[in-house]
């Protein structure tokens, strides 16, 4: 048994309490969350993780519209600190995070409409390199005149293209460069849906 242990009980403190004190859970978390495992597993709760907080937005500007996409920083009307476990490695004020308008099919289904995604703003410049499939390829996250959109991109001269996803349903957008479209950053990460809410599952079949 370790000498941490024997503290944690000559001192009446949580073992992870003890242990706090020469490692930091939010660090080894953030360390955990970053690092690549090659088998699939399960994230399991602890409480340490639990009582972690990350600044999360909690409330909305009234104009703020579900069917438009946009980026959070615009809409959000109240930052709060709040639990969310093995989450805390984010930054949410320092990153630029954008939400994908329920009327915004420009994606779908790569990215589908309610998604938030991530966006690194020091990657504005429209990569010309190839890419090998849809995954590969990088997507920018674009100002527009009259809002925002997430797509992919390609610079022709003085206009800048938004391509949508051959399966979306909308059609190819061309801009003038830089006066009508300004590219926010190249999104790096998304949190998506993949099941309607309220859908239910399929009865088991009878045995």
């Amino acid at each position: 048994m370790s000498s941490t242990w024997f503290i944690s009980a000559i001192y009446d403190k949580s073992f992870t309490e003890i242990a706090s004190y020469f490692v930091r859970f939010a660090d080894l978390n953030r360390d955990r969350a970053s690092m690549g495992f090659p088998r699939t597993h399960l994230i399991e709760r602890e409480a340490d993780a639990e009582s972690e907080k990350v600044s999360l937005p909690v409330e909305f500007k009234p104009d703020f519209r579900l069917e438009k996409t946009n980026l959070l920083s615009r809409v959000v009307a109240k930052w709060d600190e709040l639990p969310v476990g093995l989450l805390q490695h984010l930054d949410l004020k320092k990153s630029m995070y954008g939400y994908i308008g329920l009327e915004d099919f420009t994606l779908a289904p790569l990215i589908r409409p309610g998604s938030f995604v991530q966006i690194d703003p020091t990657q504005r410049k429209i990569s010309p390199r190839d890419w090998t499939s849809e995954f590969d390829r990088p997507i920018y996250f674009l100002e527009l005149r009259d809002g925002y959109v997430c797509s992919w991109c390609q610079l022709e001269r003085s206009r800048l293209v938004a391509i949508p996803h051959p399966q979306s349903p909308q059609t190819v957008r061309y801009f003038d460069y830089p006066a009508q479209a300004e590219v926010v950053g190249r999104v790096t990460g998304v949190a998506m849906r993949i099941v309607a809410k309220g859908e239910q599952n399929e009865p088991e079949p009878n045995r």
